[in-house]
């Protein structure tokens, strides 16, 4: 039995009822980079979501423009189970306004 994700890898994919990430907020340094990022201290960190309510939200959303991977509690457990050293980060992802749309996806560092 295989299990099925949705999945939004690309910004220029636009699906009406999925929004997409505009920014990350919370970590210094490049994500994009081979080195591990550092988890923040002070807050949680915040995505930018847009358009400010989608319908749904994906398992996986390839951050716009930083590099990130952004996972549903649902990828991450199966990430956990199959992935060899991997860390998870808290993430808000919020409105263009700073309205909460989801606490519960977070950010993956493989």
């Amino acid at each position: 039995m295989t299990t099925g994700f949705s999945v939004l890898g690309y910004a220029g994919l636009s699906l009406p009822e999925y929004g997409s990430l505009s920014g990350l907020d919370g970590f210094d340094g490049d994500l994009c980079s081979s080195e591990s990022i550092e988890a923040p201290t002070d807050e949680t960190p915040t995505a930018t979501m847009n358009p400010e309510l989608p319908m749904k939200l994906p398992d996986w959303v390839h951050g716009a423009g930083f590099g990130a991977l952004v996972v549903s509690p649902r990828l991450r457990a199966f990430l956990a189970q199959h992935v060899a050293e991997i860390e998870f980060f808290p993430l808000r992802i919020t409105s263009e306004q700073g309205e909460l749309i989801s606490d519960e996806h977070q950010l993956a560092d493989l």
